[in-house]
């Protein structure tokens, strides 16, 4: 899927972020951040080693919805 090693970085930077990135994006705290996960207003997903991810598209239309844009 991806020819190098730098190829698949450059994927996650743009396209995942952490519970910290999210919080920061969003304006909120990482406990903000797990209060929506338990409500279901967003999914995270999890790694190999068990580290919980969001998809950068997830968490841009959260924000929209959540602005009214």
């Amino acid at each position: 899927m991806f020819r190098s090693h730098k190829e698949y970085e450059e994927f996650l930077r743009n396209n995942v972020m952490s519970p910290k990135q999210a919080a920061e994006y969003l304006g909120i705290t990482r406990g903000g951040i797990s209060f929506l996960v338990k409500e279901g207003k967003i999914t995270p997903f999890y790694d190999r080693d068990h580290v919980r991810l969001f998809s950068r598209r997830e968490i841009e239309r959260y924000k929209r919805e959540r602005d009214g844009s």
